[in-house]
């Protein structure tokens, strides 16, 4: 796969992530490779959830649950984070070799883990160098935490 460069900002609430995605789609016409993965709420009956290691059920809107899912199907969720086959991402499974297939570093994947579980959400975008730079800049100032840009 060709490298991306990818950007993400986490959430405190998914009104706020909602608005930001919007905002986006005003503002930045390649809007689709803009995904968001967030925890279950009681309106999400109809939804395909994704279960995975140590996170449990999520829900992925865009792009990225189709890397989530072939991660998940290769290193499925009962066979745990580590898999001794080494089939995906180093051996990672789940949202960890999602995130590296996109360009996260390794030391940053148990932060948005937690975050997930701790039910923040996460919006990451990924693509083109210029195009994530634009991006994270539009995204700045929209949550309580500032996005980060990761360059590979």
């Amino acid at each position: 796969m060709k490298q991306e460069q990818c950007c993400l900002v986490l959430f405190s609430h998914r009104k706020e992530a909602e608005r930001a995605i919007a905002g986006l789609q005003v503002t930045d016409p390649d809007h689709a490779a803009i995904s968001m993965i967030r925890k279950p709420d009681c309106d999400d009956e109809t939804t395909l959830f994704i279960r995975l290691p140590r996170i449990g059920a999520v829900v992925c809107n865009g792009p990225f649950s189709q890397i989530l899912q072939v991660r998940d199907l290769q290193n499925p969720f009962w066979e745990g984070r580590h898999s001794s086959e080494g089939k995906s991402g180093n051996g990672l499974g789940g949202l960890a070799a999602a995130l590296h297939e996109i360009g996260v570093p390794g030391s940053w994947h148990s932060a948005y883990e937690k975050a997930i579980l701790h039910k923040q959400i996460l919006l990451l975008a990924y693509g083109s160098e210029d195009a994530m730079r634009k991006l994270c800049c539009s995204l700045s100032g929209t949550s309580v935490y500032e996005p980060v840009l990761y360059l590979r």
